[in-house]
C-alpha cells in the first residue's frame, strides 16, 4: 500500500493543482477600496453561487467588491504571503478547516455574533473553545425512501434505526432498485462514514483530540456500511443522482446539497425523506456539514461584512441547491411550509459537527481510501482502519 505521502501528494495534485490557481476576479460597486471575498473553489454549483452572490450584494449595496478562489492548498500558503494574505477581508470555507487555519494564523478569532443564528451552528466554528467564523448553512444527512419501491408502512416521523435500514435492504421490502452508496467520486465517503461512526457511538478523536479511527465502534460502523453496500454501491455520484431521478433507487442515504431533495417534485416521484437513528436510540443522527465565513483582514469594516453574512443567508434561503440556512428566521418561517413535519429540523437538532481538529484535511483523505478500499473487496473493514489510523499518528507527531 502507498504511503500517506504518496497518496496525499497524489490527492493534492488530483484536487488542488490541476484546477490550477484559478483567481477569477469580479469587481463590482462603486469607487473607493472594495470589499475582498475569498472562496476555497470545490469545482461545485456552490463556486458560481458565491460568485454571483457576492457581485450582487455589491451591486445592490453600493460596496465596490474582489472575489477570488483558492485551493486549500493556495491558502494554506498565505500564511507565507503577507500582502496577499492582507488582501482578503473575508473567507468562505468548509468549517471544519477553521481549525487548521487558525493554528496557521491566516484566520483569526471572530468577534461577529448575531442573534437569529441557531444554537447549534455555533459551536460548529468552535476550535479551543474560541470561535472562528460563522455558519453559512449546513448539510445534514437524509435518508430517501422510494414509496413506490419500499411497500411496507413506515412511520417516517420517527426516523428508522439502523436495524430498520437492515431489515429493509435485506428483505422482500424493496421491489427492485437499489440502495444508494455513493461511489468513487472524490470526497463523497469520508463524510459519509462518519456520520455512520456517530451513529455506532464512535468518534474520530477523543478527548485529548488524538485520533480513534480503528475504535471497535467505528471498525462495526464499517463492517455495516460495507454489508449494506455490498452487491448495490454505485460506480459514481452522477449514476447515483441519475437513478434517483428515474425512480430507481429505493433507499438512498446522503448529505443533501440542497433542499430540492425535500421538495415537493422530489416527492411526486415516489420519494419522501426521514433520518437514521442510533441504536439503542441516543439521539445522534450523524453529522452535518458545510460552509464557514472568517474574517482575515482584522481593520475591516465590520457592518458591511455582518451585512454580506446576511445577504448570503438569505440568498441560500431562496437556493435549493446549496444547503440550509442555519438562521433561526428561517426555520420558524421558510422551512415549516415545504417541512411540515419538522423533521429536517429534528435531524439537525441531533446532528453533530465534523471534528473541529487541525488534522481534518489528512483525516478526510485517509479515511476516503479506507472507505473504497473496503467497498470494493480489497482489504476488511478491520484492517483498513488499522492502517488509515497509522498513517495518521504518523503524520499527526
Amino acid at each position: 500500500m502507498l504511503s500517506l505521502t504518496h497518496l496525499f501528494a497524489f490527492f493534492i495534485c488530483i484536487s488542488f493543482v490541476i484546477l490550477g490557481c484559478q483567481n477569477q476576479q469580479h469587481q463590482s460597486g462603486g469607487i473607493g477600496a472594495p470589499l475582498s471575498v475569498l472562496y476555497l473553489r470545490s469545482g461545485t454549483i456552490f463556486d458560481a453561487f458565491v460568485d454571483s452572490t457576492v457581485q450582487e450584494f455589491g451591486n445592490q449595496s453600493g460596496t465596490p467588491t474582489l472575489v477570488k478562489s483558492c485551493t486549500l492548498l493556495e491558502l494554506l500558503e498565505l500564511a507565507d504571503d503577507s500582502a496577499e494574505h492582507n488582501e482578503a477581508d473575508i473567507l468562505i470555507v468548509p468549517y471544519q478547516y477553521l481549525p487548521l487555519l487558525a493554528s496557521k494564523s491566516i484566520i483569526k478569532p471572530t468577534t461577529y455574533a448575531e442573534h437569529d443564528e441557531l444554537p447549534w451552528s455555533i459551536s460548529a466554528c468552535m476550535w479551543r473553545g474560541v470561535r472562528f467564523g460563522t455558519l453559512l448553512f449546513c448539510q445534514p444527512p437524509v435518508l430517501h425512501i422510494n414509496r413506490n419501491l419500499i411497500r411496507n408502512s413506515i412511520d417516517l416521523n420517527r426516523g428508522l434505526t439502523l436495524f430498520d435500514i437492515e431489515h429493509l435492504v435485506d428483505t422482500a421490502t424493496i421491489s427492485g432498485g437499489a440502495w444508494g452508496v455513493h461511489g468513487q467520486d472524490p470526497g463523497r465517503q469520508a463524510q459519509t462514514i462518519v456520520s455512520w461512526f456517530t451513529l455506532f457511538g464512535g468518534a474520530l478523536v477523543d478527548s485529548l483530540g488524538r485520533p480513534t479511527l480503528n475504535s471497535t465502534e467505528n471498525v462495526a460502523a464499517l463492517e455495516s456500511y460495507a454489508e449494506l453496500a455490498r452487491g448495490n454501491a454505485l460506480e459514481t455520484n452522477r449514476q447515483l443522482d441519475a437513478l434517483g431521478k428515474q425512480g430507481s433507487l429505493a433507499l438512498w442515504y446522503t448529505h443533501t446539497q440542497g433542499r430540492e431533495f425535500t421538495s415537493a417534485s422530489h416527492r411526486a416521484r415516489g420519494y419522501d425523506f426521514t433520518f437514521i437513528s442510533a441504536v439503542p436510540r441516543s439521539g445522534n443522527t450523524g453529522t452535518f456539514a458545510g460552509m464557514a465565513a472568517s474574517v482575515l483582514r482584522q481593520a475591516s469594516d465590520s457592518l458591511t461584512i455582518s451585512r454580506l453574512i446576511g445577504f448570503l443567508r438569505d440568498a441560500v434561503a431562496a437556493h435549493e441547491s446549496v444547503g440550509y440556512p442555519t438562521t433561526v428566521t428561517y426555520w420558524n418561517a421558510q422551512a415549516r411550509k415545504s417541512d411540515p413535519e419538522n423533521r429536517i429540523m429534528n435531524i439537525l437538532t441531533n446532528c453533530r459537527p465534523l471534528p473541529s481538529t487541525v488534522a481534518w484535511p489528512l483525516m478526510e483523505h485517509v479515511l476516503e481510501e479506507a472507505v473504497l478500499q473496503v467497498l470494493y473487496g480489497q482489504v476488511s473493514p478491520r484492517d483498513a482502519l488499522d492502517q488509515a489510523q497509522r498513517e495518521l499518528r504518523e503524520h499527526m507527531r
